[in-house]
């Protein structure tokens, strides 16, 4: 008689976590990796209010967007690992383990890989936004395209564009008007400082919302969206 073995939650965790591990190792390390996160069950008002107005405008849900700001090679593991820069509720603009984000988040996590990264210029960017608070409310109303956020994103830009970066000078920037930081700006500001224009909500990186860099990147930027994990 055939003795039957149930998966079990651990059976299935370790599976996602292979995967995913075989995934991130073929990433091109050159290249520049968007990760669009879809959750699957929410009552975070962060999370209901804008998908709420994505059906009123018919945009795909996209909950939350970061990316890979870097590579580093494990010795002991002998493999690459990935750390993506999040803007997060409680912690703020963090760099995290993408690993451990992705196996834990409770849906979907895409990849979209878009070209050349300049990842000396990654890092310069990392080191000035690293450490900024979460705007809760700004994070809400980039949903709302208000023409009211614009003269603050044109300020930014002012001070991003320079050759020049001044952690501090950002933070005084991003306090104007009391805002702070969010997925989509964050992930928005980055691609600008690569040298990438953003032809959605006429370039203001501020009034971006996750699913407008999904339809940059993907109609604009030609990427090719991948499931790279789903738990």
């Amino acid at each position: 008689m055939t003795k039957i073995r149930l998966v079990t939650p651990q059976d299935r965790k370790q599976k996602i976590l292979k995967d995913l591990r075989n995934s991130i190792q073929l990433l091109d390390r050159t290249k520049l990796h968007l990760l669009f996160y879809q959750r699957n069950f929410s009552l975070n008002p962060l999370v209901l209010i804008p998908r709420l107005v994505y059906k009123v405008k018919g945009d795909e849900i996209i909950d939350h967007v970061g990316f890979i700001n870097h590579f580093d090679y494990d010795e002991v593991r002998a493999r690459w690992t990935a750390k993506t820069l999040d803007a997060t509720l409680h912690n703020g603009v963090i760099e995290r383990d993408f690993e451990n984000v992705a196996s834990n988040y409770k849906g979907k996590v895409y990849v979209v890989t878009i070209g050349d990264c300049d990842y000396k210029k990654m890092e310069e960017f990392t080191k000035m936004v690293e450490g900024l608070p979460y705007g809760e409310i700004s994070a809400i109303l980039s949903a709302v395209d208000g023409n009211h956020f614009n003269e603050f994103s044109r300020k930014l830009g002012l001070e991003i564009d320079r050759q020049n970066y001044d952690k501090d000078e950002l933070k005084d920037a991003l306090n104007y008007g009391g805002d702070s930081m969010f997925c989509s700006f964050k992930t928005g500001l980055m691609l600008r400082h690569q040298g990438r224009e953003l032809p959605r909500e006429n370039g203001v990186a501020k009034e971006l919302t996750p699913a407008n860099i999904a339809e940059i990147v993907l109609n604009d930027f030609g990427g090719v969206k991948q499931l790279i994990c789903y738990n």
